[in-house]
């Protein structure tokens, strides 16, 4: 396991895909129309953890990720992770605005624990590809 010492993920993996497509509902769900949210699949990186998650609405389907950092537990997150978590955000969210980066829409995010979720969090749009790690040596 090549994660960071600060990071729990032994916690965080047990967040139920309730709670994960609760918050994807909340968030992304059209109103009037019914929609169903389910969690595709569970990754995680060195620093976070990571769920896929297929929101459907009535004919529309879209994917997004419920981004966790990985020392985002009560016994690691402080109050520097909260700033740099912001200023990732606010990065993030200007480069979508300025450039023609493909980067994620953020539509929500916690920078604290005390949420439904019960970590922090960043609720943004799926991109397509493929991740780098998995194409790095070819």
């Amino acid at each position: 396991d090549h994660a960071h010492p600060r990071c729990d993920f032994k916690i965080i993996e047990a967040i139920s895909d309730e709670l994960i497509t609760d918050l994807v509902l909340k968030h992304c769900g059209i109103i009037g129309k019914t929609c169903h949210a389910s969690v595709l699949r569970r990754a995680k990186g060195a620093y976070n953890f990571a769920a896929i998650v297929s929101l459907t609405c009535g004919d529309e389907s879209r994917d997004y990720v419920v981004r966790i950092p990985g020392p985002g537990t009560p016994s690691h997150w402080t109050s520097e992770d909260e700033y740099m978590m912001e200023r990732e955000v606010q990065l993030i969210t200007h480069i979508r605005k300025n450039t023609t980066a493909p980067v994620p829409d953020i539509i929500d995010y916690s920078k604290k624990l005390e949420n439904p979720l019960g970590f922090p969090y960043v609720l943004m749009t799926a991109l397509p590809g493929k991740n780098a790690y998995s194409i790095w040596y070819d």
